[in-house]
């Protein structure tokens, strides 16, 4: 699959169906923090699940498949590293000058997880 299907199909997927992963963030992410992380890695796993949707179901039960199994390994891993993090006070300064020199394709998808939230 060519990278511009294979965005014309992610773009396409997460309009139709930004709520199936709205959803599924909300039932496994509680935090605001959390909730982006999720996201994040929802809609990572949903680009990268696309060259193996063969179309035998929905796209919709597709996506929803991934974005639970993503969700409960995320959860596990959650939880299993919750009293082993340090604290990040001050990590915001430190995640901004990371993102300065953000490659292409990472801040295309970044910019899409933003636009998903107006």
């Amino acid at each position: 699959m060519r990278f511009a299907e294979h965005k014309s199909v992610f773009d396409s997927w997460l309009s139709l169906y930004k709520g199936v992963l709205f959803k599924v963030v909300r039932a496994y992410a509680f935090t605001r923090q959390d909730q982006e992380d999720l996201f994040q890695e929802l809609a990572t796993q949903v680009w990268l699940s696309i060259p193996g949707f063969k179309g035998n179901s929905a796209p919709s039960t597709w996506i929803y498949r991934v974005a639970l199994n993503t969700a409960i390994s995320w959860s596990r891993k959650e939880l299993r590293h919750r009293d082993k993090k340090d604290s990040l006070d001050g990590a915001e300064a430190a995640l901004e000058l990371a993102n300065s020199g953000m490659e292409p394709r990472l801040e295309w998808l970044y910019e899409q997880f933003m636009q998903l939230g107006e």
